[in-house]
């Protein structure tokens, strides 16, 4: 699990990060082979036929570049309160559902995902577009998250014990005013 600044854009601070991720860098691997023929093709333009071939090699560079930018400029984050996907290489496009607006998940793993551990978590939205945490290291450690958080089935009561007693102390407060009245 790599880090992704999840602090630079949550909504709440109370908001606890329960996991964040980025791809594979592997799934930039194609846009990159491709990169990499290309820039046999163009040496090989350069050294038998000319050497001017030399100016294409900022073209045939660029899938690649694309490719590989397009992946770690991708974050994934589930907190307490919502999921979170950020894409992104000039522009920045933030995407955040809250758990309540789920409908149904599940993961998918391939056959070279079931392998090295990798898979994508599909995660159906009421009202919108569905979200897909792709190409990530053991989808089922998202996907119990989103289905605990969606269900309701967690087990852990949000908020600080000092957070509760203060909301304790305010009602406490309250009844005797009304009480008093």
């Amino acid at each position: 699990m790599s880090s992704v600044a999840a602090d630079d854009w949550r909504r709440f601070d109370e908001e606890a990060v329960l996991w964040e991720a980025t791809p594979r860098t592997t799934r930039a691997l194609p846009g990159m082979g491709l990169s990499v023929a290309l820039l046999v093709g163009v040496f090989w333009l350069a050294v038998t036929v000319s050497g001017w071939a030399l100016v294409l090699v900022p073209a045939a560079a660029a899938p690649g570049l694309f490719h590989y930018l397009r992946v770690v400029t991708t974050a994934f984050v589930l907190t307490d309160r919502e999921i979170t996907v950020k894409t992104g290489i000039l522009g920045r496009s933030v995407r955040s559902v809250e758990y309540s607006r789920v409908q149904n998940v599940g993961y998918s793993q391939g056959v070279t995902g079931s392998v090295f551990g990798y898979g994508t978590v599909e995660i159906e939205i009421a009202g919108g577009r569905d979200l897909q945490l792709y190409d990530v290291y053991d989808p089922t450690e998202p996907y119990e998250i989103v289905r605990e958080c969606a269900t309701g089935t967690a087990t852990e009561i949000p908020g600080s014990l000092e957070t509760w007693e203060a909301i304790r102390e305010e009602v406490t407060a309250l009844r005797e005013r009304i009480e008093s009245q």
